[in-house]
């Protein structure tokens, strides 16, 4: 048993100050704004490690491939910067924040708009011209209400097993599920069952209208810093050591084993949007060097835009993804995506 389940009395205050809360702004005793264009929002109740930014990514190249103007908005988590800021291809996480930066360098045609204040950051997007915006983790930002609401829940972290904060990981009561229009269940097996998907169904036991989703987090090629494709035979002679300062490391770990095949690669892993100091970073050195004076260190996309390009003479890689949408329904998450862009809010 975990200790965090000491801090269960904690965690029922901090669930019934979150039910409050909510309910206010359900009777609109607290306000909530809406907006003239469409705002889909992409959140999770679970903290960390669901994989909202992949969905993004691939909601945002659907709408750009339609011809619509897309914009982004984030708090910017952990950036070191204050306000709001529009994203250039070549601003750095440090100001914008790690998850900001790699939605920028993947989709520089999309305005990424940082600020903690969410509906400003909404506002410039539309006079910028956005025909729909993506609000970045958002769920519980309810001064803002969004056209459409997407969940994303972790497969290997059911909802309906978890606890509240600080004796588990929900931000908020499973109840408000209830609230998405869409809910993602991601980083699924690509061999997910139809058996399974109807019984992760039934646990959620979602309203009619609610639409669901089984996703899965494919990997691509090792890519290095300077845009090369690195292939897993030519890595795995180099010798590698994997970094990861993400909500839930083992996958990529896994995935870089298995690619490499190598089940004693070094491994380190930091808290989610960890910054690296210079310690971290002699340290992640003398890893590299014990691996071979050719050895290449391997990490997550995110983790690359807080890395240097290069650590002393060792390349640094990183292991791309994208969102795959399992059982054939594809399509369908395709058109619903497409309604939630095609008018604002209607509720």
């Amino acid at each position: 048993m975990s200790p965090r389940v000491l801090l269960l009395p904690v965690a029922a205050i901090y669930w019934a100050v979150t039910c409050v809360r909510n309910w206010l702004y359900n009777i609109h005793v607290l306000p909530s704004r809406t907006f003239s264009k469409p705002v889909i929002c992409v959140g999770n109740i679970t903290v960390g490690g669901t994989g909202k930014t992949p969905v993004i990514e691939s909601i945002a190249s659907l709408l750009v491939a339609q011809g619509k103007r897309v914009a982004v908005v984030s708090r910017g988590y952990r950036r070191k910067s204050r306000g709001l800021i529009i994203a250039k291809v070549n601003t750095p996480a440090q100001m914008i924040g790690d998850e900001p930066r790699q939605i920028k360098s993947h989709l520089p045609m999309v305005d990424v708009i940082v600020d903690s204040d969410r509906a400003a950051a909404i506002d410039t997007a539309i006079e910028r011209g956005a025909d729909v915006v993506l609000m970045d983790d958002g769920m519980q930002h309810r001064s803002v209400t969004p056209s459409a609401l997407i969940l994303v829940c972790d497969y290997a972290r059911p909802l309906w097993r978890d606890f509240p904060l600080p004796a588990g990981n929900k931000r908020e009561s499973m109840y408000c599920r209830l609230r998405a229009d869409a809910v993602v269940v991601n980083k699924c097996p690509a061999s997910l069952s139809i058996n399974e998907a109807e019984e992760i169904f039934r646990h959620l036991s979602l309203n009619d209208g609610q639409r669901i989703f089984f996703t899965s987090i494919a990997y691509a090629n090792f890519i290095s810093s300077d845009g090369n494709a690195l292939s897993d035979s030519a890595l795995a002679q180099r010798g590698a050591v994997a970094v990861a300062g993400i909500g839930r490391p083992k996958p990529f770990f896994d995935e870089v084993r298995q690619r490499l095949d190598n089940s004693q690669l070094k491994t380190l892993a930091f808290a989610d949007h960890h910054v690296f100091s210079a310690q971290d970073l002699k340290h992640i050195e003398a890893l590299l060097d014990e691996a071979g004076p050719d050895s290449v260190l391997v990490t997550t996309e995110k983790d690359a835009t807080r890395l240097p390009a290069q650590i002393a003479s060792h390349t640094v890689a990183s292991l791309p993804i994208k969102l795959d949408v399992l059982l054939g329904d594809s399509h369908k998450f395709n058109e619903l995506i497409t309604h939630f862009a095609s008018s604002p809010y209607t509720k």
